[in-house]
């Protein structure tokens, strides 16, 4: 995935970062715009998602 969007080369922080980034800039072009991603995070039953990637997910993605 890292390699189709052209990532290489950037850390996860840098590429959460970017994304974060690019999602304000793209919000504040037009204020008659807003754009809206939906994200969600699945799993299995039973298995439990590591905390600081729940947290990343919430500082980057939310």
């Amino acid at each position: 995935m890292a390699k189709t969007l052209n990532f290489q080369g950037m850390s996860l922080e840098e590429v959460n970062q970017a994304n974060k980034e690019l999602g304000i800039l793209l919000n504040s072009l037009n204020t008659d715009i807003k754009l809206d991603i939906g994200n969600s995070i699945w799993a299995k039953k039973g298995i439990s998602f590591d905390q600081n990637f729940l947290q990343r997910n919430q500082d980057f993605y939310q």
